[in-house]
C-alpha cells in the first residue's frame, strides 16, 4: 500500500478549542456561579511553529534512537505561550459549533454577576455568538424553541442544529427534540421527532445517543444506546434524518452490539467518514494524569464492524510531562479529509507549564484483523500559561 502523505504546504486549517483559565490571570474574579473559559485559536501549519531539534541534533538521535528519531523530526513547537482571544463567564459546556465566522455556544450565562434570572429553564434557551473576526465580546442571538442543558450540536449545510438534552417537560410528541437554527433568517425552527422504540426520544437520557454528519447524504445520524433486558448487554439503533425532506429513516439491524465502554461516556459525538463513524478516547482504567494511551474506535454501519486501534503518546513527550485527558471527556477527533484526522492532547508538566499538542494522524481501516493503523504524520506544540484544563474543540475548516 502506497503510503499517504500529509501535504502542509498546500492546506491549511484553524482550530478552536476552549479550556477553563485562571480567573486572576484574566483579572475576572472567582467567586459566583460560572467559569472563566478561554477560548484559543491554531492553525495547522503554523508558521510560528519550527523543528524541534537542530539538523545536527537530528543526526545524534538518527544513531542513538533509531525510530524515536523518525518521530521526533516531524515536531514543531514555539516558545510563545497561547494566548485566549476571547474569555466568558460561563457554565462548563461541552459541544460547540462554528459556521462561518461566528462561534456559537447553547444556554448558561455571559457574567453571573449581572445576571438576575433564577430559572435554570430562563438560561437554557440562550444563545451566545462570538464573532471570530472582532472576538472582544460575545453576543446573545436569537432564543431556543425549548429549553437545553448543553445539547449535543451539529452543523450541517450552513444551519446550526441542536438534539436533546431537553429539560422542558411538555414537550409536543411529534416534534421538539431537535430543533435548528437558520443564520440568515436568524430564527429557531422545531423538526419531526425520530421514531420511538426503542426506547422513545424522551426516554433518552443525557449521554445515551450518539450523533453525527453524513456530509454527502446531507443526513444528521442517530445513535440511539440502550440496555437489552434479555442479555443486559448494550446495543444501539440507528436513525438517520434528512434535512431536506425532513424525515427519518431506519437503519436494520435494530439491535447493533454496542463495544465495550463505545461510544465513549462523556463524549458521544463521532465523525464520519464513508460508511464508518470514528471517536477517541483514554480507557476507563486510565483516566490518570500519568497515562499516554489514547484508542480510536470505528463503527462501520454497513458491515456492522468495529475496529480498534491505539496510540501510544509518550513518544511525544519529554521526561516531565504525561498526558492530560479533556476534563469533561475524552480529547474529541476532527476529521481534516481522507483518512486525516486532528487530535488535540493536554499535556501536563513538572516545570509547571502545561502544554497543548496538535497531532495530525492518518488513521487506515484494516477489516481482516478487525484493526485500525494509526500513523503520526506530524506534531505541533505549544506552551500554555494560566490554562487548568481543555474542554472542547472545533474544527473551523480549511482556509
Amino acid at each position: 500500500m502506497k503510503e499517504r502523505v500529509w501535504a502542509d504546504d498546500e492546506e491549511g486549517y484553524k482550530i478552536l478549542f476552549c479550556g477553563m483559565v485562571s480567573a486572576e490571570s484574566v483579572g475576572l474574579s472567582d467567586e459566583g456561579p460560572g467559569h472563566p473559559i478561554g477560548w484559543f485559536s491554531i492553525n495547522i501549519p503554523d508558521p510560528e511553529c519550527r523543528p524541534l531539534y537542530s539538523p545536527s541534533h537530528l543526526a545524534k538521535m538518527r544513531k542513538k534512537r533509531g525510530k524515536i528519531f523518525h518521530l521526533k523530526k516531524k515536531i514543531k513547537v514555539t516558545k510563545q505561550p497561547l494566548k485566549a482571544i476571547s474569555v466568558r463567564i460561563s457554565d462548563l459546556y461541552k459541544h460547540s459549533a462554528a459556521i462561518g465566522s461566528y462561534l456559537y455556544s447553547l444556554g448558561g450565562m455571559e457574567d453571573p454577576s449581572s445576571s438576575s434570572s433564577n430559572n435554570p429553564e430562563e438560561d437554557c434557551v440562550e444563545m451566545w455568538r462570538l464573532d471570530l473576526t472582532d472576538p472582544s465580546h460575545w453576543s446573545r442571538g436569537p432564543k431556543m424553541t425549548f429549553p437545553r442543558w448543553d445539547p449535543q450540536t451539529i452543523v450541517l449545510d450552513g444551519k446550526l442544529y441542536a438534539l436533546g438534552f431537553l429539560l422542558a417537560t411538555d414537550c409536543p410528541s411529534e416534534c421538539g427534540w431537535m430543533e435548528v437554527y437558520d443564520p440568515e433568517l436568524a430564527t429557531w425552527e422545531p423538526l419531526p421527532n425520530p421514531p420511538s422504540p426503542p426506547p422513545s426520544c424522551y426516554q433518552i437520557r443525557r449521554d445515551d445517543f450518539t450523533c453525527a454528519v453524513i456530509e454527502s447524504n446531507k443526513e444528521i445520524l442517530l445513535v440511539k444506546h440502550f440496555v437489552a433486558e434479555e442479555d443486559n448487554l448494550y446495543f444501539a439503533t440507528c436513525y438517520s434524518f434528512n434535512i431536506h425532506t425532513r424525515s427519518w429513516i431506519t437503519h436494520m439491524p435494530l439491535k447493533r452490539k454496542l463495544l465495550g465502554s463505545f461510544p465513549p461516556l462523556l463524549d458521544r459525538r463521532a465523525v464520519v467518514v464513508g460508511a464508518s463513524l470514528y471517536w477517541a478516547a483514554l480507557s476507563e482504567e486510565e483516566h490518570e494524569l500519568e497515562s499516554s494511551r489514547f484508542y480510536v474506535q470505528a463503527y462501520n454501519l454497513d458491515k456492522d464492524v468495529w475496529l480498534h486501534g491505539t496510540l501510544n503518546a509518550s513518544p511525544l513527550f519529554e521526561k516531565h510531562e504525561g498526558a492530560r485527558s479533556f476534563d469533561l471527556g475524552s480529547p474529541r477527533l476532527l476529521h481534516l479529509r481522507d483518512h486525516f484526522f486532528c487530535l488535540l492532547l493536554h499535556a501536563y508538566s513538572s516545570t509547571s507549564l502545561d502544554y497543548l499538542y496538535c497531532l495530525i494522524l492518518n488513521i487506515d481501516d484494516d477489516y481482516k484483523l478487525h484493526k485500525l493503523r494509526i500513523s503520526i504524520m506530524s506534531v505541533q506544540k505549544y506552551p500554555m500559561t494560566d490554562v487548568s484544563s481543555l474542554w472542547d474543540n472545533v474544527l473551523l475548516g480549511p482556509g
